[in-house]
């Protein structure tokens, strides 16, 4: 019997993915993936304080980190599995459901898309996808991962490379608490729309947790602020209830939303008001990231056959 390749639903594939970007025995890469389950966010934060950076402040050597580390492999692997991510992979594939010309398949940018499961979701969905990604461990994966998938996506790591006003959607989720501008960030990917393009952007600055050593604490600023977006003359055409994610475009009047998008606008703004507390406390939305900690598919019983243990975790911190 043929083993469908998904590996967001088969662990033992996810690994061989790892094992073959990185050259860690599978069994060692199941055992890490475990490890990121039960302890989500120990695999970056073990490495994070190896590399001697300080937590949530912006340096030059968090590019460096960016590129040399596999952390982010087992975390993204876990953070792709999880029912929140996967809402948003489903809403982003619901969102750019009714085209504005009448033509089902759109040109997609995905930003930061890490892993290249977004992108792929995408491309399955019928769309002309482009993946962005700094070159690291993160774009290779998301090559071999394109490759047994039998799909050909291009794939970009220079961001001079970007053409600009090619695409009718730019899709930047979890990536713009991480960068030291974004406001600077926000501009560059509306320079990839088309006029009447759509950005689906998802951005948790409110999670300043030890879990997420490179989200940064100066970006807080942001949570619910919509003129982050608004100062480049975006304007809210949709989004899912707590901004996960948000729909905007330019000309939102030649945009085709689905029903019940002006109700869903007046709820994401309200929210809004309630994320701006972040500004002064998170400790309200540590409820969010206990959702979404519980969130995977993997190693919830004893079917995945792999064995309860936290000894590797243990050596490493």
């Amino acid at each position: 019997m043929t083993v469908r390749f998904n590996p967001l639903r088969n662990p033992q594939q996810m690994s061989e993915l790892i094992s073959s970007v990185t050259g860690e025995p599978t069994e060692q890469v199941l055992e890490r993936l475990h490890d990121e389950f039960r302890y989500p966010g120990s695999e970056v934060g073990s490495d994070f304080k190896g590399h001697g950076l300080t937590p949530h402040v912006w340096d030059d050597g968090l590019v460096e980190f960016y590129q040399q580390t596999d952390a982010f492999l087992y975390e993204l692997s876990m953070w792709n599995c999880n029912r929140l991510k996967r809402r948003m992979r489903l809403y982003t594939r619901r969102a750019l459901q009714p085209s504005r010309s009448g033509d089902p398949k759109l040109d997609v940018l995905t930003v930061g898309d890490g892993l290249g499961f977004d992108c792929l979701s995408l491309a399955r969905a019928g769309h002309r996808t482009t993946y962005f990604e700094m070159p690291g461990y993160s774009s290779r994966f998301a090559k071999t991962l394109f490759g047994n998938s039998g799909v050909d996506i291009p794939m970009i790591t220079n961001p001079t490379a970007i053409p600009h006003k090619a695409f009718d959607a730019v899709v930047c989720l979890d990536v713009l608490e991480h960068v030291p501008d974004p406001a600077a960030m926000v501009g560059d990917l509306v320079g990839y729309l088309r006029d009447d393009g759509l950005l689906i952007a998802h951005a948790p600055f409110y999670l300043i947790d030890a879990t997420y050593p490179t989200h940064l604490r100066a970006n807080r600023r942001f949570s619910g602020d919509l003129t982050l977006y608004g100062r480049h003359g975006l304007k809210l055409v949709d989004a899912a209830p707590f901004w996960n994610p948000l729909v905007l475009s330019r000309q939102p009047r030649a945009t085709q939303t689905r029903s019940g998008a002006a109700t869903r606008r007046k709820v994401a703004k309200l929210v809004g008001w309630l994320f701006r507390f972040a500004r002064l406390t998170t400790m309200p939305f540590r409820l969010a990231l206990r959702y979404q900690r519980h969130g995977s598919r993997w190693f919830g019983n004893t079917r995945s056959g792999i064995p309860e243990t936290n000894r590797r975790l243990r050596q490493r911190v």
